[in-house]
């Protein structure tokens, strides 16, 4: 299945295919920050794995933020509107003809869907390295994906959150957030109970959540600024350039020179 060229155009970013498969494609998609994105569909039905930055997104069902790792799914010629927050975004995307899932989903939504607890974040997680791994057969892509898909329709997408987990995010989402003990007891919890019940909430550890987080505001400043890379992991928060080479590898499979090479492409388009 070859790309639908509306659907690669509608903004102003960089798709990079990772693979095709025989009515099935997958995308890396790079979205410069603070960008809208007008009203839009897709021929195919589509699954958004978002792994870095957030967005704001408009369909029939209404509005809704996404804030770190999440799965979005739209159905075919379901239109929809997005607001990429001034950090950008990064997805995993992959479209799909429903006849090829066979008989591993049974009926797809009529409406946009989106999850954002911690079994659809490591799901999510897991079938984005699946597609990026060219090891994986077709014949795994094909069961890992229906699998996936069953199991999110399975799932209440207003799943109940801690009371102490919004207060947990801004902090977490400051330059320097203090230790996971520290935040702990500033939430009169215990902190071996408080790392268990985060990660159980969010489907990552405490820093994990800090190492995204400091990812994000590097691909900001490398994307938005002429500042060295030195620099950069330093304003950060990493202890120098080669800790943030290896957490850029680790989250989106390439440098921040890469990176910031991509911004350029994609403001060029």
């Amino acid at each position: 299945m070859s790309p639908n060229r509306s659907q690669i155009e509608v903004f102003h970013g960089l798709t990079s295919v990772l693979r095709t498969e025989s009515g099935a494609a997958c995308y890396r998609v790079v979205h410069p920050g603070a960008q809208s994105i007008e009203a839009h569909a897709h021929d195919w039905p589509t699954m958004v794995i978002v792994r870095l930055g957030s967005l704001t997104e408009t369909c029939e069902g209404g509005t809704a933020h996404y804030d770190g790792p999440a799965i979005i799914l739209h159905p075919s010629r379901r239109s929809h509107a997005d607001d990429i927050d001034v950090g950008g975004l990064e997805t995993i995307t992959i479209t799909f003809d429903p006849a090829w899932l066979r008989a591993r989903v049974e009926q797809l939504p009529l409406e946009s869907r989106g999850w954002t607890n911690a079994a659809a974040r490591l799901q999510g997680r897991r079938l984005a390295h699946a597609w990026a791994n060219p090891s994986s057969s077709s014949a795994d892509l094909r069961e890992l994906t229906g699998a996936t898909l069953r199991g999110l329709l399975s799932q209440d997408t207003k799943s109940v959150a801690p009371q102490w987990l919004g207060k947990v995010a801004e902090i977490l989402n400051t330059a320097t957030p203090p230790s996971t003990e520290q935040i702990a007891t500033s939430l009169g919890l215990h902190p071996d109970w408080f790392r268990q019940a985060y990660k159980k909430a969010v489907g990552e550890g405490v820093w994990e959540t800090v190492r995204r987080k400091r990812v994000e505001r590097a691909m900001r400043l490398a994307r938005a600024t002429t500042s060295s890379l030195a620099q950069i992991a330093a304003d950060v928060g990493f202890a120098d350039q080669s800790h943030m080479n290896r957490a850029f590898q680790s989250l989106c499979g390439r440098t921040p020179l890469v990176v910031r090479h991509e911004n350029r492409l994609a403001i060029a388009r």
